[in-house]
């Protein structure tokens, strides 16, 4: 008798280690994949399917397989539904940007876009999102992306100027004035630039910001570039304010026309 229950003791074991040793359902999956048994895989794993509940490792499986078969539309779902369990997934998130653009789904191509830029550490990718942003006319969300990355100060010179250049063009002066203000500080003076670096002097005098509109105006004219020559003058005068740039000699009659076209007095009698 108690060789008996010895014995089975012993066999109870080897059940209990030989069901522990049978392999889960992702890893017997896995098996099938690499000996690719994609068929087989795919209805062990669809035959207890259930995408709200399913594991990432199994939509990811599932997604594999598709994409074997040429279940396109298929593989994409199974990717949408992984990247709501793991949103942080760069490899998905490029595979779903593809699916939308070999699909020509501008809005998911963007978002995918949005959501890999977000994530990535390669400015290559942010700079993707934002000139297609721009290369497609989609200017508010062309500023919204480019106001995100400029406040954690991610963008290159030539974002900051289309920045400062989408701000002017809406007459928001003071957004302007400080993304081409960074724009200013940190790019080189050459014909590039000049201008985003004219509307920033705008922008300055439209704030009332004359004193840095000088110092940007007198920065820019002791360069040997072009706009060396540039009127600055006469831009003051606009706003009635003749005391700045007075190196710069403008002939009396025509500052006065100027003061009388762009800004007139009510009631003055002197204007031509």
């Amino acid at each position: 008798m108690i060789r008996f229950l010895k014995y089975l003791s012993l066999y109870l074991l080897f059940l209990g280690v030989g069901y522990a040793l049978v392999p889960g359902q992702t890893e017997k999956v896995a098996v099938q994949i690499k000996e690719r048994k994609y068929f087989e895989a795919r209805e062990d794993l669809l035959r207890s399917f259930d995408r709200a509940n399913s594991s990432p490792e199994e939509l990811l499986q599932l997604a594999e397989i598709a994409e074997q078969l040429g279940f396109v539309e298929e593989m994409h779902q199974m990717h949408e539904a992984y990247v709501q369990q793991s949103p942080d997934d760069l490899w998905v998130l490029r595979k779903i940007e593809l699916y939308h653009r070999l699909s020509g789904d501008f809005l998911g191509y963007v978002e995918s876009l949005k959501a890999i830029a977000r994530l990535s550490p390669e400015a290559g990718d942010r700079d993707k999102l934002l000139s297609t942003l721009r290369f497609e006319g989609v200017y508010e969300e062309e500023l919204t992306e480019l106001t995100y990355y400029g406040a954690k100060g991610l963008l290159k010179p030539e974002q900051l100027g289309r920045l400062g250049m989408l701000h002017f063009q809406g007459k928001r002066m003071e957004e302007a004035a400080v993304a081409l203000a960074q724009l200013h500080q940190s790019a080189p003076l050459t014909l590039k630039y000049w201008p985003a670096r004219l509307a920033y002097f705008h922008s300055l005098l439209e704030i009332g910001d004359f004193l840095q509109a000088e110092s940007v105006a007198v920065s820019l004219r002791e360069t040997n570039e072009p706009w060396a020559d540039y009127d600055f003058r006469s831009e003051f005068l606009r706003y009635g304010r003749d005391e700045y740039m007075r190196e710069v000699e403008i002939p009396e009659g025509v500052a006065n026309i100027l003061s009388c076209v762009l800004k007139p007095k009510e009631g003055s009698e002197d204007c031509p």
